[in-house]
């Protein structure tokens, strides 16, 4: 499977929430293009079939479908379960859906402006957060052991640094720090720019 390299733009301090959305959404199922030579982990889930219902996750949750994005992205994980990229999508997805039903998808409220309205956001439901907290930590771990197994491994470098971009973005949107996502921005930054110029 080979992912279309798109090129990330800007400098580090005010492109970088715009980067951490992108990096996070915009390429979700498509996978890097190994650099010759390196090698990729092998896949165990039927590629098609899993890149598909990663579409059809994002494409539902940006047509505001929030229920049939959730089970499509659930239905990711359950084809692939040892994929970094079907745990960082279900826990995109929930934190998209956390993000619309606080109401707060403005820039005001990502950027981490204080606003009255901001400190008045509801917390996310507690078992949404715990689910996405576990999905979030699945795609790190799983993209961290295969970069173990393999430093070279784009996809793995693209999955850990996507997963890290997400943890950022949860940090800056819905916990309101956006001091605190600035480790886990730089470490997908990073990843990406690897990625990048492989």
């Amino acid at each position: 499977m080979t992912r279309t390299r798109r090129q990330l733009t800007g400098g580090f301090a005010a492109a970088l929430a715009a980067s951490v959305v992108i990096l996070v959404t915009a390429v979700p199922a498509q996978q890097a293009k190994p650099a010759d030579g390196a090698a990729t982990h092998p896949r165990p889930a039927p590629v098609t079939s899993l890149a598909n219902t990663i579409d059809q996750a994002f494409d539902a949750a940006y047509s505001l479908d929030h229920p049939n994005a959730i089970a499509l992205a659930r239905k990711a994980v359950a084809l692939g379960p040892e994929e970094a990229s079907a745990h960082r999508t279900l826990a995109a997805i929930l934190w998209l859906n956390i993000l619309f039903q606080r109401g707060a998808v403005t820039v005001d409220n990502y950027m981490g402006g204080i606003t009255k309205a901001q400190l008045a956001l509801p917390k996310p439901p507690p078992d949404v957060e715990t689910e996405f907290k576990r999905e979030l930590s699945l795609a790190i771990s799983l993209s961290e052991a295969r970069l173990k197994t393999n430093p070279r491994d784009i996809d793995a470098r693209y999955d850990a640094g996507a997963a890290y971009a997400l943890q950022a973005s949860y940090s800056a949107s819905v916990d309101g720090s956006v001091m605190a996502a600035f480790g886990s921005a730089k470490r997908a930054y990073n990843a990406h720019e690897e990625v990048l110029n492989k």
